[in-house]
């Protein structure tokens, strides 16, 4: 972990994505600032000593951290923020957690106080897994379903354009858009 990458970091480096997984431009990039950079066994060791799974000067700030907690339903329903963590409750037991993104890469740091198993999970991408981090820890707990656009060619979006009856006779018309097709539905509907 440091602010700066050696040269032997500099050469293992994943290259950095955007939100929607372009390439992120050069001046997005981490490396571009002064920003902390970490490994995934740096992680795992941040996080062990936070599940009080090794003793560092820092553990009881760790265990401080948890003691006072708001309520964040902008988290999900039952979560709580703690300090630095939040706290989400899926089936009653507690997963404390932390995400953040930005300069074409994204973190989670997720665990299981009760099962004292914890994930972290590393993206070259700006987003967030925190379902796959979830989903780690507690198989039963479901992936999020990612929707994704499809680019049709314009041929073929000009295919369906036009007047559509229904059974009951009433017509629906399909129009081409500068964004895609509109559908719009019978008078009166």
């Amino acid at each position: 972990t440091g602010v700066s990458l050696s040269p032997a970091q500099w050469e293992r480096r994943a290259r950095p994505h955007l939100m929607d997984l372009k390439p992120s431009p050069e001046w997005n990039k981490p490396w571009s600032v002064s920003v902390l950079q970490s490994t995934a066994n740096d992680m795992l060791s941040f996080l062990g000593a936070a599940m009080g799974l090794s003793k560092t000067p820092l553990s009881g700030s760790f265990a401080d951290m948890l003691a006072v907690r708001r309520a964040a339903p902008s988290l999900g329903r039952g979560a709580e923020q703690a300090l630095g963590w939040y706290v989400q409750t899926p089936g009653g037991r507690p997963l404390i957690g932390h995400s953040g993104s930005g300069g074409g890469f994204g973190a989670t740091a997720m665990y299981d106080p009760a099962a004292q198993l914890g994930v972290v999970l590393l993206s070259n991408a700006e987003n967030l897994w925190e379902d796959v981090a979830r989903h780690v820890l507690r198989p039963s707990l479901p992936l999020a379903v990612k929707k994704t656009g499809l680019a049709l060619p314009d041929a073929v979006l000009n295919g369906y354009v036009g007047r559509y009856l229904a059974a009951d006779g009433s017509a629906y018309v399909v129009v081409r858009e500068a964004t895609g097709l509109i559908l719009r539905p019978p008078q009166g509907y």
